[in-house]
């Protein structure tokens, strides 16, 4: 009775509620649950209610800065205030940069915090699109100029950034190597026969085509750029290696439009006949690069053209979600098992399990005969639904660190980040030149799919890191909680319960990195209009998946010979 007086006494009491409410608070929504109301605004055009927003669940100079000025700059472009925007988007490339030349040290101590409580770097293509909005911002600008001195300084400004974005991108493809590196090492037999053995093992994702090595859309947008500035061999070299990525495997990895690295080619001859010296060339590389159909519209093009260059960004990037998995012990076969925890409706149940399926689960030839081996057929199931961890001559090393003492039959909970199925919504976007000619846009990029692919890559490492810091957490949670019972309530049974209250604080704590710059654009599709200097108008019409008709756009352009007109348009 003295035990038990002494476990429901005031001061248990109190150190019960305190536990329990750290366990509440511990517990963070998902980046984007965060902001969703902002995002919302955003939808609607509501553009200062989304900065207000904004502003109230970002701090500017915590761990979301760069997603704050990432955010902000992107809704102050949307509303057309271009200076603020490159404010943002400038504070941010400095954020970014800082943080990438972060110190070892400070990267390992990030590691073993929950993810929402340290700094987000960004990622490699968010960091790409940050000069590209610059670059749109200054372009708009130029478009709003009045002084022909004020025009020539924004169109320089977008030219900087163009330069900068080329310099960021030659630097990832020596960094992570060139599609035809890739395409040269895929062909040697060795490499071909481990792929098969990777495969006969259960690793069905083939991680070298899942990098994120350049970016033909944006080498494509320099391009532009170059030749409204009149730098004709530029412009040409930016189409070219544009047009090589395409071919090479960026159009197959993210699934883009096969005339878009038409358009890529049809734009680096246009450019070979405007510089000279290409006579050689350009007729041989019509001839294999471009149609019938294309190769006519070549003949009449004249540096007299006037060009409109329709971009459309589509929607929004999707949010990353959270996984919760459970990591359990099996002493007697000194293993740790790793089973997903389906949360959610049926649909995002299926997704969960299908993404545990294709990075994790044990499905591999040897995968399941050593599940056969140890749990006969019962084994061989469920290794389809789990992932069993065999430590064998570790498993002394484990007990040592107190990991499958932790652990036990019930196990801890382990959280990673992941995505849902692409489903897109989107159908056609066409455009009618002066009420007239139809036109399809060309799906130039897919953000989402950069995104995705992203997440696939960094999967094994997310894993690896979730585990390594929910089983250091628990275990010390479970050794503090079981000291902290002894002192206060003086008894094995209160070290017990305080014991089990610590691990149970450490997995409600846990959380995985779900923050990415939402506002980015789904996807990017283009279009190139040859037009005769003058008065047109110009109407694009958006569908949905299903062939309705869902928003109707026309904007008037009047241009001067030869000049070349860029509309970007944003379809939430």
């Amino acid at each position: 009775m003295k035990e038990n007086r002494k476990l429901f006494s005031p001061a248990c009491i109190l150190m019960y509620v305190l536990l329990a409410t750290v366990a509440l608070l511990s517990g963070c929504a998902t980046y984007g649950e965060g902001i969703k109301k902002s995002m919302e605004s955003v939808q609607r055009g509501d553009y200062q209610d989304a900065k207000s927003l904004l502003k109230k669940n970002l701090d500017p100079e915590g761990d979301d800065r760069l997603l704050y000025h990432l955010e902000l700059g992107t809704i102050e472009y949307l509303e057309g205030q271009y200076e603020q925007s490159v404010d943002h988007f400038n504070t941010a490339e400095v954020i970014a940069e800082d943080l990438y030349t972060t110190r070892a040290d400070e990267v390992l101590s990030s590691m073993l915090l929950n993810p929402r409580q340290s700094d987000y770097a960004g990622q490699a293509f968010e960091k790409v699109y940050i000069n590209y909005y610059k670059a749109l911002n200054f372009l708009n600008l130029f478009e709003d100029a009045h002084k022909e001195e004020k025009k020539k300084d924004y169109l320089e400004k977008a030219r900087v950034e163009v330069r900068r974005l080329d310099f960021k991108l030659h630097s990832r493809e020596i960094e992570q190597g060139s599609y035809q590196e890739l395409q040269d090492k895929k062909q040697k037999l060795f490499v071909k026969l481990l792929d098969l053995f990777k495969k006969l093992q259960g690793q069905w994702v083939d991680e070298d085509w899942l990098v994120f090595r350049e970016d033909a859309f944006a080498r494509y947008f320099s391009g532009v750029l170059y030749e409204m500035n009149g730098e004709y061999d530029d412009a040409r070299i930016s189409y070219q290696k544009s047009a090589k990525l395409y071919e090479q495997g960026y159009r197959e990895q993210y699934g883009l439009d096969q005339k878009m690295q038409e358009q890529a080619w049809f734009d680096t001859i246009r450019m070979m006949r405007t510089t000279g010296g290409w006579g050689g060339e350009w007729p041989r590389l019509a001839k294999e690069k471009l149609s019938e159909q294309k190769r006519d519209r070549l003949k009449p093009y004249s540096e007299k053209d006037a060009q409109i260059v329709i971009i459309q960004h589509l929607g929004r990037v999707p949010q990353r979600e959270e996984l919760n998995l459970r990591l359990s012990a099996h002493p007697e076969k000194k293993s740790l098992v790793l089973a997903p925890i389906l949360i959610g409706s049926k649909q995002k149940n299926r997704d969960q399990l299908s993404w545990f399926f294709l990075l994790y689960a044990d499905k591999g030839v040897l995968d399941i005969v050593k599940n056969y081996a140890l749990g006969e057929l019962y084994g061989v199931a469920k290794g389809f639904v789990s992932k069993t961890i065999y430590l064998g001559p570790a498993w002394d090393l484990a007990q040592s660190i107190n990991l499958p003492q932790t652990l036990g039959r019930t196990g801890i909970r382990v959280t990673i980040p992941y995505y849902r199925p692409l489903r897109s919504k989107w159908g056609d976007s066409r455009v009618l030149l002066d009420g007239q000619k139809g036109f399809s846009l060309l799906r130039a990029d897919s953000v989402a799919e950069l995104a995705l692919q992203n997440q696939l890559l960094t999967a094994g490492r997310d894993l690896r890191i979730a585990l390594a810091r929910a089983a250091l957490k628990n275990i010390l949670a479970a050794e503090g909680g079981k000291a902290l019972g002894k002192q206060t309530v003086g008894s094995e049974l209160g070290a017990k319960i305080f014991q089990i209250l610590g691990k149970g604080i450490a997995s409600a704590s846990s959380a995985a990195e779900t923050r990415n710059w939402l506002l980015l654009p789904r996807e990017i599709r283009v279009l190139r209009l040859p037009v005769s200097a003058g008065r047109h108008s110009v109407t694009l019409n958006s569908y949905k998946d299903s062939g309705v008709l869902h928003r109707t756009t026309t904007r008037s352009f009047v241009l001067d010979p030869g000049e070349i007109k860029v509309w970007v348009h944003r379809s939430l």
